[in-house]
C-alpha cells in the first residue's frame, strides 16, 4: 500500500500547468472556486468555535471571565460567517467588472 501511494504523489509533483489562463471566464471560474473554498473553511472553523464557546460557557461556573470570552468567542464566530457569506459575492463582484 506504501508504494501505490508513494507513486501516486511522485506522478503528482511532476505534472506541471501546461495551459495558462487566457479567458476572462477562466479567471471567474478559478475565483469562484477558490472563495468557495474560503468560505467552506471559515464556516467549518466558525462551527467549531461556537462548539468552544458553548463549552466554555457552560463550563464558566459563573466565572465572569470565562463568561466574557465565550461571548467574544462567539462574536469573532459570528464576524467569520459573516465574511464567508460576504465571499461568495466575491465572484460576481469581479464578474460585473469584467463584463
Amino acid at each position: 500500500m506504501l508504494f501505490i501511494t508513494s507513486a501516486y504523489s511522485a506522478y503528482a509533483q511532476q505534472q506541471k500547468m501546461t495551459k495558462p489562463i487566457t479567458e476572462k471566464g477562466q479567471v471567474f471560474g478559478k475565483l469562484e472556486s477558490i472563495t468557495s473554498w474560503f468560505a467552506g473553511f471559515v464556516i467549518t472553523l466558525s462551527v467549531i468555535l461556537v462548539l468552544y464557546a458553548a463549552f466554555l460557557y457552560v463550563t464558566a461556573a459563573g466565572d465572569s471571565e470565562k463568561v466574557k470570552k465565550a461571548h467574544q468567542t462567539i462574536i469573532y464566530a459570528v464576524v467569520g460567517i459573516a465574511v464567508a457569506i460576504l465571499s461568495w459575492g466575491v465572484p460576481n463582484l469581479v464578474g460585473s467588472f469584467l463584463k
